[in-house]
């Protein structure tokens, strides 16, 4: 396939034939890396916007859900200058299946008593532990636990001070539309950037993989077309992975061995791939080994032509001198 023809694949038709058209890869190894490059980042930043629908969902219910929690099992609560003062007299913990609330607005970031806090939320899921000046916050995304303060948030929006009630108000005002598009191009951009590392470092590997499996396979093909081939091997991995991502996100279902599976197929994917490519070329040299043959045979044939024809031309002469010694023979015996 020529230069102009791999220029007017699409993208949506390269994920096709990566996935069906193994006998295509060896189109994909001769292509030039930076194309490759290309369509692993498009494939990446699909892989994230799927997976963000799936977050984005979550998000919202639990961001509804929080809601309706707060108003109903959360003690009256004031902010003022940058503190948030909740009526308690010790620390409330409420636990749910999604995670946990630890409240204790009687402490500061600072403190021991904090810092014994957020080690245990580091045990759940999913939680938030609100304290006087700062909140932090456990995400099952990440293993992270980030801490900000409650000007962080809110300085943006010049609020200064709110009561439970306006809070709560507030809150349900926000269109739910408006927060679903900025979590979900944050979720998009973080998962992007998270994932385009994660990936490389699999193709890297598999690429490593691929290069030994050529020696092996007596292939002397150079890494940067290997390289090529281990992106679009890794397609229906990292879709399948998409998937799995989504269905556990949306139901908790899990599969243990997932990322042994999806290590597998891309390596079956990229050897498939190299064993063809190298059927192809004993294919290609048995085919030249045949043209040879019956150029050979050709070349025989011409050979044998020109020795039969010199051979005729041979004859033709000496009967021909034959017959001029003939005819200069009867010529006296004529003239008397």
């Amino acid at each position: 396939m020529n230069e102009n023809k791999q220029k007017k694949i699409s993208f949506f038709k390269r994920i096709k034939l990566a996935i069906f058209n193994l006998e295509n890869y060896d189109m994909f190894a001769a292509e030039p890396l930076l194309k490759a490059i290309g369509y692993f980042i498009k494939l990446v930043l699909l892989f994230s916007a799927i997976i963000s629908i799936a977050i984005t969902h979550n998000f919202i219910t639990d961001y509804k859900n929080t809601i309706k929690y707060v108003e109903e099992n959360i003690p009256d609560f004031t902010y003022q200058d940058g503190n948030i003062i909740v009526k308690q007299e010790d620390t409330i913990v409420q636990e749910q299946e999604e995670g946990v609330i630890i409240i204790n607005t009687l402490m500061t970031s600072e403190s021991d008593e904090a810092k014994e806090q957020i080690e245990k939320l580091k045990t759940y899921q999913n939680g938030v532990l609100l304290m006087k000046d700062k909140f932090a916050l456990k995400l099952y995304t990440s293993q992270q636990i980030g801490l900000y303060t409650y000007q962080d948030i809110l300085g943006n929006i010049e609020i200064q001070s709110f009561t439970k009630a306006e809070a709560i108000e507030y809150l349900k005002n926000i269109p739910t539309v408006s927060i679903g598009t900025a979590f979900y191009l944050i979720s998009v951009m973080y998962l992007f950037t998270i994932y385009i590392i994660i990936i490389t470092m699999d193709i890297l590997i598999l690429s490593l993989l691929g290069l030994l499996t050529s020696r092996i396979a007596k292939i002397r093909l150079r890494y940067v077309p290997i390289i090529n081939m281990s992106i679009y091997a890794l397609t229906l991995p990292i879709l399948l992975n998409a998937l799995y991502i989504i269905i556990n996100t949306l139901t908790g279902f899990e599969i243990q061995y997932f990322q042994i599976v999806y290590n597998a197929i891309s390596y079956i994917y990229l050897v498939t791939a190299i064993l063809m490519i190298k059927s192809e070329m004993i294919k290609q040299q048995i085919e030249l080994m045949r043209l040879a043959d019956e150029q050979k045979k050709v070349k025989e044939e011409l050979e044998k032509t020109k020795e039969e024809e010199k051979d005729k031309d041979k004859e033709k002469k000496e009967e021909k001198g034959k017959k001029d010694n003939k005819e200069n023979g009867e010529a006296p015996e004529g003239t008397t």
